[in-house]
């Protein structure tokens, strides 16, 4: 059983070329394109020589010459088959796939809604701890506020592309989850548990926005 070409289409007509790519790189308004250092982990560059049209939604590096679309950044990027790709953006894009041809489509189903309860659990990580950033008094939100005012971070930019930051150790996440109806097993999924089993996030701050755990 494969992904309708119809689907496809619909996946890439919905994605958001910037919102994907900010996963992996800082983006910079310049008129109506986006540029950024080269998120490839071959080109190692100073001068940002990669471009992202959200119109046409592709992007495209000048320095290595690589391009395409939201899929083919998450399949280079990732590891992601084309399949995959695809799933994990209509996930995010609200974007129901319809199959052909044969198959188990019970079993697609039930992948299906694995992955959209790691998409859950990935989107209230990204709202918590960007809440956190923001609205935090604490010594270690503050600090992670002037680390990106020194990097020349306006706060739009902190907004737009959903910056957040989380301390080392804690459990406000975890207990923020509980209410959401999140199991443990969807935020093991998603990487959001440690390595060592905890209920927090593992690991503390990552450039270029720090993340790490709410008191």
């Amino acid at each position: 059983m494969r992904i309708s070409q119809r689907s496809i289409e619909d996946v890439r007509e919905a994605a958001n070329i910037v919102e994907v790519t900010s996963e992996f790189t800082a983006l910079r308004r310049q008129g109506a394109r986006f540029s950024g250092l080269c998120p490839y982990p071959d080109h190692q560059e100073k001068t940002p020589s990669f471009s992202v049209s959200p119109d046409r939604g592709f992007y495209y590096c000048f320095g290595c010459q690589r391009g395409g679309d939201a899929i083919k950044l998450l399949m280079d990027l990732k590891s992601l088959d084309f399949a995959e790709a695809v799933s994990y953006l209509a996930e995010r894009s609200g974007v129901e796939l319809e199959y052909e041809g044969g198959g188990d489509a019970e079993a697609a189903k039930k992948r299906a809604g694995r992955r959209r309860a790691i998409y859950k659990a990935l989107a209230a990580a990204a709202i918590y701890y960007h809440k956190y950033l923001l609205k935090s008094s604490s010594p270690e939100a503050q600090g992670a506020r002037d680390y990106l005012k020194g990097r020349g971070l306006e706060h739009s930019t902190i907004e737009e592309f959903r910056l957040g930051y989380a301390a080392r150790g804690g459990s406000g996440f975890s207990q923020a989850v509980k209410k959401l109806g999140i199991e443990r097993s969807s935020l093991d999924a998603a990487g959001l548990l440690s390595s060592r089993g905890g209920r927090g996030l593992g690991g503390g701050s990552r450039s270029p926005s720090p993340t790490g755990e709410a008191e």
